[in-house]
């Protein structure tokens, strides 16, 4: 992930709802809007959109949900569902305060961690 994770939050933290994002290969910029992402069914951007990390939804759980920025949230055909990893770049950080630090031990461990399991008590 390229430079950006100023503000207190690492590599390795969750990023605050709000969140702009570039996802690897992709040339439009999303905004995160939730975290630990579990859905059934077809979502997911069309295959002419150029976005990146979007892949079929099988029920497993994705550390992000987001929408395209600055357009807003447009429907499930433009709901973007995709790990930590697939951050390119990370343009602009959401509101955190002392809730947000809160939800973020509630998260639990870092996203993308192997054997993650609802939220820490």
């Amino acid at each position: 992930m390229q430079d950006g994770h100023a503000r207190g939050v690492g590599a390795d933290d969750w990023l605050p709802l709000g969140s702009v994002v570039t996802l690897r290969g992709a040339r439009h910029q999303v905004m995160i809007y939730g975290r630990r992402q579990r859905v059934q069914g077809a979502v997911g951007a069309d295959a002419s959109d150029d976005a990146t990390g979007v892949a079929p939804m099988d029920g497993r759980e994705w550390d992000y949900v987001a929408c395209p920025w600055p357009e807003g949230n447009m429907g499930p055909g433009h709901t973007y569902l995709f790990d930590a990893e697939s951050i390119d770049t990370v343009w602009f950080l959401g509101y955190q305060n002392r809730d947000e630090f809160s939800m973020r031990r509630r998260l639990g461990t870092e996203p993308s961690a192997e054997g993650r399991h609802g939220l820490a008590e």
